[in-house]
């Protein structure tokens, strides 16, 4: 086996009681370095995007029947790019590239989920104005649906997330900026159509980069980072497709975490991934200034996990340390 030569910093934060409510006491948080991580090999690789083109901003899906979804954003060399989705078989061959024209010719961050008999794409698109969030369906057999529009609002709406049911029920999450400041709102889609548009993020403060997971009973558990204390922390929420659960802090002191990822295991625990920094991390500081943690604008960064058991569950996270 192989082994790396660098060590990560990770801390971990673990938020102990029930997920209804906000903890009781602030996270605690431990810092350790991690020993050489050990590279078991190597897997083989193909290119999936053509070879003389530039393509960015993969989103990836796996389906019950063991083909994969590919959701991309591909630039045509010259003026505009496009949001293109490819399928590879259980057998693992890839079907043709299949273009979702939306009629725009910028695109960002596309997230696809997979649904019985094919999958869902969304992401966020706009031709002279502000970004918009678009979804289409496509089938199994590279069949299009409709594009349909999931938020105009009068600013940008991107930075898309979703997650699906077995039964093919779709939350999608975003950021969306509105009255003078960016907030999270999640809609979800059953077969009755899309339901309303909410807002999942109650701060005045800025908040940003939705990440979205499924617990058991098809409950959302949606994470994001917000400016809320005038720093970055990570928040937890529950949203049912109709109205969001009060924000859990995940995080909560002075140094910045940022750019969670949310997960939910069998036990119907929520856990919580993100970046973590210095205080006054993203503030616009110079090296010279006499600011705690002032080391320039995007110094250094982390690791911090977080676990949150959900307010239907009798579990208690346990507190981990990996000192």
């Amino acid at each position: 086996m192989k082994r790396t030569a660098a060590a990560f910093l990770v801390s971990l934060a673990i938020v102990l009681g029930n997920c209804g409510e906000p903890p009781a006491e602030t996270p605690e948080v431990r810092a350790a370095d991690l020993p050489p991580a050990e590279v078991a090999g190597e897997i083989e690789s193909e290119r999936v995007s053509p070879d003389d083109m530039t393509a960015d901003w993969p989103a990836l899906a796996a389906a019950a029947d063991g083909s994969v979804w590919l959701a991309y954003v591909e630039w045509n060399g010259s003026d505009a790019d496009a949001v293109v989705v490819r399928r590879r078989s259980p057998e693992g061959t890839w079907g043709g590239p299949i273009v979702l024209d939306d009629g725009n010719w910028d695109h960002y961050l596309p997230a696809i989920v997979a649904v019985p008999g094919g999958a869902m794409a969304f992401w966020s698109g706009r031709d002279d104005g502000a970004f918009q969030l678009y979804g289409a369906s496509v089938s199994d057999y590279s069949e299009v649906g409709g594009i349909e529009t999931i938020a105009a609002s009068a600013h940008s709406d991107f930075h898309v997330r979703a997650a699906a049911s077995p039964d093919g029920d779709v939350t999608v999450t975003w950021q969306s900026f509105r009255d003078l400041q960016s907030d999270v709102y999640a809609r979800r889609r059953t077969v009755s159509g899309w339901g309303p548009e909410v807002r999942v993020s109650p701060s005045d403060a800025s908040d940003w980069e939705p990440s979205v997971a499924l617990d058991s009973t098809g409950r959302a558990w949606i994470s994001w980072d917000s400016y809320h204390a005038g720093n970055y922390d990570v928040f937890l929420a529950s949203f049912d497709g109709q109205s969001a659960g009060e924000p859990i802090a995940i995080t909560s002191d002075p140094r910045a975490e940022f750019h969670s990822s949310v997960t939910v295991d069998a036990a119907d625990r929520a856990w919580i991934a993100f970046d973590t920094a210095r205080k006054n991390w993203g503030k616009d500081y110079s090296e010279s200034s006499a600011a705690e943690g002032s080391e320039g604008l995007h110094a250094r960064r982390g690791l911090g996990c977080g676990c949150s058991p959900m307010a239907a569950s009798s579990s208690r996270c346990r507190r981990l340390s990996t000192s």
